[in-house]
């Protein structure tokens, strides 16, 4: 059954948390077993790929499945990486590195700048001035800025809008491999926002019914995602952390009662405890000590001698959401993933009902009239994308 469900994505839950035996119709597309540098002369004298497929401007429909094949495109570095590690280690440095070595799409972290300012680059924001707390769009300086963690309910919604831009970024990587063969580098991913959330709980940022309605959210779709190739976090104690958040001086965090030690440990707890222990079985993971300068040429040694092939019959389950069954060609997975599937993950987060009784999530009659005569009708809200109210244009 679990094979003849595997193209409704509905059977993932399944797979990712009991996941069983491989059954032995799994089999590998991938000519080789593990990363080769861009640079090695073997990989160098090879025919370039298939063209890639312009899957943004012209998404797969259902139809080209059967013909415009993706497994063509695909080589040994058409892996997808996470970089992970606590707030303040530099990731982004070693996420270049690597993506430029394998010849990967280096992808960073999503930002919260990205969900505040629209895509004519007005920043909602602009009305925080204009009302309440409750209503204003908390971001991260006036999270950290709070004197009391209890002040701060209202950052949930900011939480939740950030869990939903991983989720669509993340998404973004993996219909990026299937449709050009190009492998992706990412830091962060959406499986690890579930850290910040319960440090924020633990914390006391999170009352327990918001996070509660968080946690509904998280495990309600990310289950529906394929987990990454590798995981590689970058280790190094809350001091050091401690100690690089200072020296990057932003003073809403140096000054932060809510971004101490403590919360650092309950960040790393949780990617141990939580985050981690659910995708062993399915992924590759790797950690590094930032607390001593990275040797880039020991690393990717490592990685080159690492295997990323599977899954292998009768002997694991890693990458086994990578490989659809005999019968069932990539392409469909890969039209699942691209935006004529939006629908389907618009649907999936509509239909997680948000509980009357959370305060920080629903309005009551005056703040509803704050959304609609102030929220409503900043720019950033009342045109449609293809109008520019500075310039009066379309």
């Amino acid at each position: 059954m679990r094979i003849l469900l595997w193209a409704n994505r509905n059977i993932v839950p399944c797979l990712k948390r009991k996941v069983g035996p491989v059954n032995g119709l799994f089999k590998s597309h991938v000519p080789a077993a593990s990363l080769v540098s861009i640079t090695d002369p073997e990989y160098a004298s090879r025919p370039p790929r298939m063209t890639p497929h312009p899957y943004e401007s012209k998404p797969i429909r259902f139809p080209q499945v059967f013909t415009n094949k993706t497994v063509n495109r695909l080589d040994e570095n058409s892996k997808l990486i996470v970089v992970e590690g606590n707030i303040g280690i530099e990731k982004e440095e070693f996420g270049r590195t690597i993506a430029k070595e394998f010849g990967m799409k280096f992808i960073p972290e999503y930002k919260e700048e990205e969900y505040f300012f629209t895509d004519r680059g007005f920043d909602i924001r602009e009305t925080n001035e204009q009302v309440t707390d409750k209503i204003k769009y908390w971001d991260m300086e006036m999270l950290y800025s709070s004197k009391n963690p209890k002040d701060a309910h209202h950052f949930l919604r900011t939480q939740l809008e950030l869990y939903k831009g991983k989720f669509e970024r993340y998404r973004e990587a993996v219909s990026h491999i299937w449709n050009t063969g190009q492998g992706v580098v990412m830091i962060r991913s959406v499986f690890s926002d579930l850290v910040f959330a319960k440090a924020l709980r633990k914390s006391g940022v999170l009352t327990p019914k918001g996070f509660q309605h968080y946690l509904r959210v998280y495990y309600n779709t990310q289950v529906e995602l394929i987990s990454p190739h590798m995981f590689v976090y970058l280790d190094a104690p809350t001091s050091y952390c401690m100690e690089q958040i200072k020296k990057r001086g932003r003073p809403w965090e140096v000054n932060s009662t809510i971004l101490t030690e403590k919360f650092l440990r309950d960040v790393e707890d949780t990617y141990q405890a939580d985050v981690f222990p659910q995708f062993r079985e399915l992924s590759e993971m790797k950690t590094y000590d930032m607390t001593s300068p990275l040797n880039y040429e020991l690393i990717i040694e490592d990685l080159n001698e690492t295997s990323l092939d599977g899954p292998k019959v009768n002997e694991d389950t890693k990458f086994m959401e990578w490989e659809p069954p005999a019968g069932v060609d990539m392409s469909v997975l890969r039209y699942e993933y691209g935006k004529n599937y939006q629908w389907f993950w618009d649907k999936m987060f509509e239909e997680i009902v948000t509980p009357t009784d959370i305060s920080e999530l629903n309005y009551d009659a005056d703040e509803i009239v704050e959304v609609e005569t102030i929220i409503n009708e900043h720019a950033g809200h009342k045109y449609e994308h293809y109008y520019d109210p500075k310039t009066q244009k379309y």
